[in-house]
């Protein structure tokens, strides 16, 4: 599966994001920060474990390959239980230190309703850009407003 070709309408809540900052952005422009989408936490995982260093390879300058095998291992230690998603990313940002800090992952559910900082960050900007209010909440989006909230997310590119 292409990464971030996912519309996470045609999956619910059942679809994962993946939320990173490109630490060497182009000379030429584009985004820096991004918001990729993927049918299920496997392929997210499968991701992280297969391409996360192939699609930041021009933003380092350390052998993707070799990068490649270290966050296989981190995922590998996820999936098997011996380190917790938290010490995952901690892994993954030193793996990928010179190339892409990840800043979220996670089921669009935990985008719509966690108090983790990145999803209220979201949440705030999804508020502000749709209400007159200069201080925008960070309220957890309800189920009517989902469409709406994944429509402005496909928008602006997130």
């Amino acid at each position: 599966m292409d990464r971030g070709t996912i519309d996470p309408t045609e999956f619910g809540e059942s679809a994962w994001g993946l939320a990173t900052h490109d630490l060497n952005p182009s000379p030429l422009g584009g985004p820096d920060s991004g918001l990729t989408w993927f049918e299920s936490e496997e392929s997210l995982l499968d991701f992280l474990a297969e391409d996360l260093a192939y699609a930041f390879a021009e933003s380092s300058s350390t052998d993707p390959t070799i990068v490649a095998g270290k966050t296989a291992t981190v995922v590998a230690d996820l999936r098997s239980g011996a380190i917790k998603k938290k010490a995952a990313l901690e892994a993954l940002t030193k793996v990928m230190k010179h190339s892409v800090k990840i800043r979220w992952w996670g089921p669009i559910s935990d985008l719509m309703n966690s108090k983790e900082a990145l999803p209220r960050e979201v949440r705030s900007w999804y508020r502000g850009r749709i209400s007159d209010d200069e201080e925008a909440d960070d309220t957890p989006i309800d189920a009517e407003e989902f469409d709406d909230f994944v429509g402005a997310l496909l928008e602006y590119g997130l």
